[in-house]
């Protein structure tokens, strides 16, 4: 409740971002904390410089936060807040070093900065080079200068921290790695999902299909399964788009592809094929359910869409044919269908395939 109260207005900010943004956030309100139970531990050590400097880290959360958090969030442009951290654990890792050595382990937070570059979008191979060169120079003077303590600690204390600094260190990389590599496959199945599913309907698209049915067809005969396919039209579709507009034409096909998706066997696959046209591949089939499901989707339509009707056409896969001749058989059973008056499913019978094949 009281973090609630005291980043409420961050929080409403973050609710519909991506675990990205949100880690981050959360990132520098653990930092801050850190940095604020440094100071009195500092000053339990009789290190005051240190209990200052960590003020002053604080401090630098503390803007990043409730400073530049809005604007960063709005802009998602976190380019000023990465300075401002990169820039405290540089100066806070080699004062704590100074003062306490080596042995401490806080020189392990400059080695982090190794990590950072590569979550700065856009930079150039070049500048990545001088920043990782700046950070192997600092960690290198640190260990030539500042091995041994200027500050009279007891080596008991220094020793405790360097074993709790190395926990956290290794702690916080392999959360850096995890969390960056977990967006980056997050991102890349969202433009995955972008570019295989329709986007208004959530089927597959037409072009995740083709390399599907292509890969599909090359191994049919190791699978030694049969096929079926239906194809779906919503009938006059046209006319409900003018006579009710665009925005009612898509409550309509989301409320069909809704529909065909909840009649589908696992395996099966729903493809919005263009406008308002859908297919259906139905692995593994005979032509006893191929119809059943082809009627149960006309039916389903009818009775959950208002006035709309769909006619559906289908045919079974024969040997030695290809996806072309089962979607010319499947789309003359459509053209018959709605010959003979539309708001039915008609399957091409064997006989018909075999008369459309000589």
């Amino acid at each position: 409740m009281a973090f609630r109260k005291l980043f409420g207005h961050q929080l409403a900010l973050l609710k519909h971002e991506n675990h990205y943004w949100k880690v981050g956030f959360w990132g520098l309100v653990v930092a801050g904390m850190l940095h604020l139970l440094f100071i009195p531990l500092f000053l339990f050590l009789h290190v005051p410089k240190l209990a200052a400097i960590n003020v002053v880290s604080a401090a630098m959360y503390g803007y990043a936060i409730f400073g530049l958090g809005d604007r960063t969030l709005i802009t998602h442009d976190d380019t000023a807040i990465g300075w401002i951290v990169y820039t405290e654990l540089l100066l806070h890792g080699l004062a704590a070093t100074y003062y306490l050595g080596c042995e401490s382990g806080f020189q392990y937070y400059i080695y982090l900065l190794a990590l950072l570059p590569f979550f700065v979008p856009n930079q150039s191979f070049p500048v990545y080079i001088l920043r990782f060169a700046g950070i192997v120079g600092a960690s290198l003077f640190i260990h030539r200068y500042f091995r041994i303590p200027s500050a009279e600690v007891d080596a008991v204390y220094i020793r405790a921290l360097g074993y709790v600094n190395l926990a956290v260190f290794l702690s916080v990389a392999s959360a850096l790695v995890y969390f960056y590599t977990r967006f980056e496959s997050d991102y890349r199945r969202s433009l995955i999902d972008r570019s295989q599913k329709d986007m208004l309907t959530g089927l597959w698209t037409r072009q995740y299909f083709s390399s599907f049915e292509a890969s599909w067809f090359h191994n049919r005969h190791t699978r030694r399964t049969n096929a079926g396919l239906l194809i779906v039209d919503i009938d006059n579709f046209k006319s409900v788009n003018d006579r009710y507009g665009h925005a009612v034409g898509d409550k309509v096909l989301q409320q069909a592809a809704s529909a065909i998706q909840a009649l589908l066997r696992p395996g099966d696959l729903a493809v919005r094929w263009g406008g308002d046209e859908f297919i259906v591949f139905l692995p593994d089939i005979d032509e006893r359910a191929l119809r059943g499901i082809g009627h149960a989707i006309v039916e389903r339509v009818r009775l959950q869409i208002d006035e709309t009707t769909v006619t559906c056409g289908g045919a079974l896969l024969h040997a030695e044919e290809g996806f072309s001749e089962l979607f010319l058989h499947a789309d003359a059973a459509l053209y018959r269908a709605k010959e003979e008056g539309r708001n039915r499913c008609l399957i091409a019978e064997a006989a018909e395939t075999g008369s459309s094949r000589a």
